[in-house]
């Protein structure tokens, strides 16, 4: 029995986590439906829904469904699996510290992301970059809570407010990391608000929108033009459709991103532009996004992007 092996070996006898009834369901159901030797399943069971395999590549999905499922049965499980050549690129462990309350008048719940590195040195840029993202995580999640407790000491029965902070990892690939944070924050309104960080892990760094983009190209332009027309192009189909572009307070009326402007990367790899509420348009547009096609703005990324 190697390292890894004696590893999780006792992991499993000092940890005594017994698995929730989806996932037993799930292991009996997929051990229930392999073949006991290495002949095909009876022609009527073919059949049926059910798909049949030979040993070997029983074994394999059997093994690979455990790969999936030990993370999510322990914790250090995962942290030893982060450890193992080539895991360790792929799986990024997402902790949760959970603020909840609820006193019928306010009510708070917050779910703080803490982005866990395996496989890299503490030193590393990488490693850098992932403490300075829990830090800056932190120090907000710090602030939505001290502003809502102070709030809710000022108003307290004679009104309601709100706050939730939840988050989803967009992207997690071998070369781009992208984590999505949402803020609802309520007190007779409400508004939400979404922050990205981003890290291009060939090089360890935090990336921002200017990033992408080679100097002396004027990207800024060329993306708001396209976002300029899908508004005007949204409003001229959908009467229903309101964004603050040539309106009546000019003040207020979109005409440029900015360079650290809200974005993540589509899945067909196209660029979306996301901006806050009331930052385009009214409360009812929410928090609306815009799809730019690579086509607009290629020309100008650096080489890589």
């Amino acid at each position: 029995m190697n390292s890894i092996d004696k590893q999780l070996k006792n992991m499993a006898k000092e940890e005594a986590m017994e698995p929730s009834a989806a996932i037993q369901a799930f292991i009996q159901r997929t051990l229930s439906g392999l073949p006991d030797d290495g002949s095909p399943l009876p022609r009527k069971m073919a059949r049926s829904k059910r798909h049949s395999f030979p040993r070997p590549l029983a074994a394999i999905a059997a093994a690979f469904a455990l790969f999936l499922l030990i993370p999510n049965l322990s914790a250090s499980a995962a942290e030893a699996m982060s450890d193992l050549p080539l895991i360790g690129p792929i799986v990024d462990v997402i902790t949760i510290r959970n603020y909840f309350y609820d006193d019928g008048y306010h009510r708070s719940s917050i779910d703080v992301p803490q982005v866990e590195l395996g496989g890299e040195g503490e030193n590393s840029s990488l490693g850098d970059s992932v403490q300075s993202i829990n830090a800056d995580v932190q120090a907000m999640t710090d602030r939505l809570i001290a502003q809502f407790e102070a709030d809710t000491a000022e108003i307290g029965d004679s009104g309601h407010t709100e706050l939730s902070l939840t988050y989803q990892v967009l992207t997690n690939t071998d070369s781009w990391f992208t984590l999505e944070i949402l803020v609802y924050q309520g007190a007779g309104s409400g508004s939400q608000s979404y922050h990205y960080y981003h890290i291009d892990k060939r090089t360890g760094q935090i990336m921002q929108l200017s990033d992408l983009f080679t100097e002396g190209n004027d990207y800024q332009t060329a993306i708001s033009d396209e976002i300029l027309r899908q508004m005007n192009d949204q409003m001229a189909a959908d009467e229903s459709i309101t964004y603050w572009v040539g309106s009546a307070y000019p003040e207020l009326d979109f005409h440029s991103i900015t360079p650290d402007q809200n974005f993540y990367f589509f899945e067909n790899g196209n660029l979306v532009i996301r901006f806050d509420e009331y930052e385009v348009g009214p409360g009812s547009m929410g928090s609306p996004a815009f799809e730019i096609p690579r086509s607009v703005y290629e020309s100008m990324l650096k080489e890589g992007y």
